[in-house]
């Protein structure tokens, strides 16, 4: 692809993850992805035969982006309340960078979740264990190895984004509470992060 090309897709994808975000799958148009991308219907067209295969795009983009980003924190030889505790900082600061892809990953379970079970499945796949599969099995090795409690992964990983993720949902509701909370605010932010790590720390190890 040519630069310009490039320039195109990452526009088309900014844009469709923005109104995937706000209307979901269904509710997305093209037109208003075109719209929102600053170019016409045909190009997008051009680039993108329809909705369901820039909704994948785009979703295959967007794990694959965090996915890498759990990966790296989860890499063998570092104690794994410190790669937890990595995990976290990068993934909140993912999400504080992008917080639509909260709402994507909202809109996709509303609807079943059928996208982001089919990336997930491909990965589990493969011959190397990627993303929230590394997790699995790094959280797995740490109970083992006697460094946490013996802990149900997935249960972990569930808190783990619920902690994270649900902050983004969250924080508009529970601002009515304490005003400073909001989620373009780096301060709150940084006290969210040591919270989790916190919390969690205190509940797993032994």
């Amino acid at each position: 692809m040519t630069a310009a090309e490039i320039s195109t897709e990452s526009a088309i994808f900014d844009a469709a993850l923005r109104v995937f975000s706000r209307k979901g799958k269904d509710g997305a148009r093209m037109q208003e992805i075109a719209d929102e991308a600053g170019i016409n219907k045909a190009m997008l067209h051009y680039y993108f035969r329809n909705k369901d295969s820039l909704y994948e795009a785009v979703f295959a983009h967007v794990i694959g982006r965090f996915f890498s980003e759990i990966d790296r924190a989860m890499l063998p030889g570092r104690p794994f309340v410190e790669s937890m505790e990595g995990m976290i900082h990068v993934y909140m600061d993912m999400h504080a960078a992008q917080p639509e892809v909260a709402r994507l990953w909202v809109q996709e379970n509303l609807n079943g979740a059928p996208v982001a079970r089919s990336l997930i499945e491909r990965h589990r796949n493969a011959d190397h264990p990627f993303g929230p599969h590394r997790l699995l099995a790094r959280i797995r090795e740490a109970a083992d190895a006697g460094e946490i409690r013996a802990v149900d992964p997935v249960h972990l990983m569930m808190t783990v984004l619920g902690m994270t993720v649900m902050t983004f949902i969250a924080t508009p509701t529970l601002s009515v509470f304490d005003p400073s909370l909001r989620i373009d605010s780096a301060a709150m932010i940084d006290a969210r992060k040591r919270h989790i790590v916190e919390v969690l720390t205190h509940g797993i190890t032994i």
